[in-house]
């Protein structure tokens, strides 16, 4: 009689979680991240092209860019575009013919290097291999934005989960320093997803990061930071709006994108020196999406547009897009893929700038430094487990 209770019980529970509203969700879930994981088995094992048809756009640019995005890492190269890589791709990075992505399966969080090989026809990854992977369990933990350090040949990458910026020794497959951005009160290092650092950028000594939030900004949802460390100090400096992204420094000026503008006058917007840049422009574009994702070489802007539906479950059921930028020609292109994260240009150019001129630079755009912090020689190493 106890068994048979037990039959019908499990019967019960069996039609009480199929039937909930939150079951198809899981299962979908569940499935997909069988296939990303999947998807990333293959391309580690064999010389495999996702997808050989190429997207035509009826807007040409003279440099090669890569982006990221949650459906792929691609390339464009005059007027079209190839995936390159299937997966949930977020940070990406190059050197010379290297390229270095992140691709979130999520369970773990992994870094790939390939070298970039072009072909008649097209773009080829191969000689792949993994560098490192982690456990991130959700969405915002996963590895963001990433830079190759020319300096030291290590590669950079923003630790969200962590609240860090970490640097991986390529050979070695680990990590050899991991800089904790923010203390609090007691002096004890955060290590936990509390800014929110998402964007990293190397340049000759300095990283130049942002983070999504942190400053007592203007408005009442408060602000955003950014800054640059040296590896001994890390100097903060505040945005209006929160959910800032990318920083890149082309020549004395720096960009970076205010994704969310201030969610009621204005949406998103490409910032030049603290200041609007070509927002008349890009006001009809940047209305319906978060600006993420910014690619500059001379006078060629590539800027990634995700969509910002309120409902997460939603977001990624619908189109992202891409805004071509030259001078005042512009042209917008509509993607399958929801969410663009970075962009990289492939031929860029070395940037060298120093501490005093940087300094300046960020005083220019922002005001006066509201914070410096002094960088422990010492740090918490991560052990790191391959799937």
């Amino acid at each position: 009689m106890n068994f048979l209770k037990k039959i019908i019980l499990l019967n019960y529970y069996i039609s009480q979680i199929f039937f909930w509203k939150e079951f198809k969700y899981i299962v979908n879930e569940f499935f997909s991240n069988i296939e990303k994981t999947n998807n990333l088995r293959k391309f580690l094992k064999k010389n495999i092209k996702f997808e050989k048809k190429k997207n035509n756009v009826s807007f040409s640019f003279k440099n090669t860019f890569l982006f990221s995005s949650n459906l792929g890492l691609f390339i464009i190269n005059e007027s079209q575009i190839q995936k390159i890589f299937a997966g949930d791709v977020h940070g990406v990075s190059i050197c010379k013919d290297v390229v270095f992505f992140s691709v979130f399966t999520g369970i773990h969080s992994s870094i790939i290097k390939a070298k970039l090989i072009r072909n008649k026809l097209s773009f080829e990854l191969r000689e792949k291999e993994r560098i490192l992977s982690f456990e991130t369990l959700y969405g915002n933990e996963r590895i963001h934005g990433l830079s190759f350090d020319k300096e030291t040949g290590n590669l950079c990458f923003a630790n969200t989960q962590r609240n860090s910026i970490c640097y991986v020794d390529i050979n070695k497959k680990k990590i050899v320093n991991e800089i904790f951005i923010m203390k609090d009160k007691t002096g004890l290092s955060i290590s936990s997803d509390h800014n929110h650092v998402n964007s990293v950028n190397c340049i000759n000594n300095f990283v130049l990061f942002t983070c999504h939030s942190g400053s007592v900004g203007i408005k009442k949802r408060g602000g955003s930071l950014v800054g640059f460390t040296d590896k001994k100090k890390i100097f903060f400096f505040k945005t209006t709006n929160r959910g800032v992204h990318d920083i890149n420094l082309i020549s004395n000026d720096l960009y970076i994108c205010d994704s969310f503008g201030n969610y009621k006058t204005y949406t998103g917007r490409l910032l030049r020196n603290g200041k609007p840049y070509m927002e008349n422009l890009l006001r009809r574009f940047s209305s319906n999406y978060m600006l993420r994702g910014l690619g500059i070489s001379g006078n060629e802007f590539l800027i990634g547009c995700s969509n910002i539906n309120p409902d997460r479950s939603l977001r990624k059921k619908n189109s992202g897009g891409l805004i071509f930028m030259c001078e005042k020609n512009i042209f917008f292109k509509k993607l399958q893929s929801s969410q663009i994260n970075e962009i990289k240009c492939v031929n860029d150019k070395d940037v060298r700038v120093g501490k005093a001129n940087l300094l300046k630079i960020f005083e220019k755009s922002f005001g006066k430094c509201i914070y410096q912090q002094e960088i422990e020689k010492n740090f918490i190493s991560k052990k790191i487990n391959l799937i």
